[in-house]
């Protein structure tokens, strides 16, 4: 699904900021590929437990280092994937905000969300903290859902200006 969003949200603002657009589009690519490579993974591990439980000796250590390297991808893949959507959602948030191609204000939501994601990293200090960057990938999705209901309503300002004055 991530995908298809990247390559619509790129057509639809690559009028109004090119790199941006690009830039934002990137994100969402990155996103899909990384959790492409997370569920590979995680079906992978699986595997890999189940061999372990068949396995002794020598080979139970090679399949418990192998789960152990697929673990680490499954972890780091996670945590990169929001860090990706996050780039995504500031970058248009930034677009929107600079070019006016929507009301600033669904930018603005874009922006905070964006640069909220990023504050995930503190769980590493405080397990605690975790409920930030949650907080940021809801705030984008708030953004990407009132983007979306204002594109699907009227387009971007751009082009509704341009169809009056034709």
């Amino acid at each position: 699904m991530t995908i298809p969003m990247a390559a619509a949200l790129y057509l639809t603002f690559r009028a109004h900021d090119q790199s941006l657009a690009l830039f934002g589009a990137f994100g969402f690519l990155a996103a899909a590929v990384l959790e492409l490579v997370r569920f590979t993974a995680n079906m992978a591990l699986g595997t890999l437990a189940q061999d372990f439980v068949a396995a002794s000796g020598g080979q139970a250590d090679a399949y418990l280092a192998a789960a152990r390297a697929v673990s680490l991808v499954t972890i780091t893949t996670a945590t990169l994937g929001p860090m990706a959507i996050a780039l995504g959602i500031f970058a248009y948030g930034k677009l929107i905000v600079r070019t006016q191609a929507l009301p600033r204000w669904i930018g603005w939501i874009g922006v905070v969300g964006g640069a909220i994601v990023p504050l995930v990293w503190l769980t590493y200090v405080q397990q605690e903290l975790i409920f930030l960057g949650f907080a940021g990938l809801i705030i984008g999705l708030v953004f990407l859902v009132t983007a979306a209901v204002r594109l699907i309503a009227g387009g971007t300002d751009d082009v509704a200006t341009a169809e009056q004055t034709a």
